[in-house]
């Protein structure tokens, strides 16, 4: 199946509510890893220091930019590149990392979290949002596997209203979400 162009660009206020909460106990410098069309990065940026938004689609990183631009964003740094291999070139260590979509290297991406903890005695608090139960288990094993705290796991189960025959409204089911929160070891 393909997935339609505007799930895949949506913008911070079609942001599910639960991922902007969530998202509020960040502070200070955020790395968003697959950051799609920015609107997590932006939301963020007028609460923190910096965000660096990684993203390797070129399309989706000229949107960051345009979005950035459109918003006077001064805040956020579009990293165009495929993680762990461009985290490299950050300037700073994050406080924070949002892990979204579903397309990334986790051991590559947990591994560099693991160095730069050991090289700058900073914890880190990572913060995945899953659409997929498969995640959900390769993040726990890998979690445990590491050391890491117990993730903590919230699973949102969300539905539409939509107009239903004879007046009356019908809920049709969005995707569950998963979010899985690492907190600082």
């Amino acid at each position: 199946d393909e997935i339609p162009v505007e799930e895949l660009f949506r913008t911070e206020k079609q942001m599910p509510l639960l991922e902007r909460t969530a998202l509020q106990m960040a502070t200070g410098k955020i790395l968003d890893v697959g950051a799609g069309s920015g609107a997590v990065g932006l939301e963020l940026a007028p609460f923190v220091r910096r965000v660096y938004a990684v993203e390797k689609d070129p399309v989706r990183v000229e949107t960051i930019r345009r979005n950035r631009q459109r918003r006077g964003t001064e805040n956020l740094t579009v990293l165009s590149g495929s993680a762990p291999g461009i985290l490299e070139t950050l300037p700073e260590t994050p406080d924070h990392i949002f892990v979204g979509g579903s397309s990334r290297d986790l051991t590559g991406l947990l591994d560099w979290v693991d160095r730069v903890q050991t090289e700058s005695c900073s914890p880190l608090s990572l913060l995945f949002h899953f659409v997929t139960p498969e995640h959900l288990v390769e993040i726990r094993s890998q979690a445990a596997r590491r050391g890491y705290p117990e993730p903590e796991v919230l699973m949102v189960n969300l539905a539409r209203g939509i107009p239903g025959r004879e007046g009356g409204t019908r809920f049709h089911p969005d995707t569950p979400q998963f979010l899985v929160l690492i907190r600082e070891r």
